[in-house]
């Protein structure tokens, strides 16, 4: 199973919409885990698992042209601690 941190910068007061969007936005085998509205440097921030690495980042490439996201950072997790 592949596992990503998405954090994404948002135009103002979009937070809530974006949020919602992406827990509902279905692309290949990536499911949108967790999501949340953050305060800090990112405003919206998201968990995504697949099962392939590939499947992750034609999902990264899908969120980036939603409308209302300005940036976004991605960290793909490669090792658990448990």
């Amino acid at each position: 199973m592949a596992i990503a941190f998405m954090q994404m910068v948002v135009e103002p007061g979009k937070e809530k919409e974006i949020k919602e969007k992406l827990m509902h936005l279905d692309y290949l085998s990536c499911k949108v885990e967790e999501a949340y509205m953050t305060y800090g440097e990112f405003d919206v921030v998201i968990k995504v698992t697949s099962d392939s690495v590939e499947n992750i980042n034609h999902f990264v490439m899908k969120v980036r042209e939603v409308e209302g996201i300005k940036r976004t950072v991605t960290s793909l997790v490669y090792g658990t601690l448990c």
